[in-house]
């Protein structure tokens, strides 16, 4: 019985170590003084599903999708359930933005809309619908990434 409990404690630490890290591990992305706390998606399975589901988004918060490389990027809004804005990132430099993008539900039935960036990018920020223009994001703006 002393074993179990011994075995038992042990698990519990090690579970609760677990816990600490994944919960220390805060990504921000910080554009004209606004700090966004992003969740980062950087796997083919994770761009595809990417904010598909989610059914709010805080002022505060956005999706952060990660390439490694530059190049044109196409997004669509499949089984989204919010609108959205879409800021094209090249590096650590606005390069453009789609606002107010509406879910696939309320789009026109003739098939999905595609969002293209203008220029090639390895990142793109979504975030909710307005925070462009509430914010006065603009080509050219910086954006300060602490996703390490």
């Amino acid at each position: 019985m002393k074993k179990f409990w011994i075995l038992s404690s042990i698990v519990v630490i090690v579970a609760l170590a677990g816990c600490k890290t994944q919960i220390e591990q805060k990504h921000t992305v910080t554009i004209k003084g606004h700090e966004l706390t992003v969740q980062l998606v950087n796997t083919p399975q994770a761009r595809q599903k990417g904010l598909g589901g989610v059914a709010e988004l805080s002022d505060t918060e956005g999706m952060l999708f990660i390439f490694p490389d530059k190049a044109v990027r196409t997004f669509w809004m499949k089984d989204m359930l919010i609108p959205i804005d879409i800021i094209w990132v090249n590096e650590t430099t606005v390069v453009g933005f789609e606002m107010f993008v509406q879910p696939l539900l309320t789009q026109a039935q003739a098939g999905p809309v595609l969002y293209s960036s203008s220029n090639p990018v390895n990142h793109v920020l979504e975030v909710r619908a307005g925070f462009v223009e509430e914010y006065d994001i603009q080509v050219g703006d910086e954006v300060i990434l602490n996703i390490s």
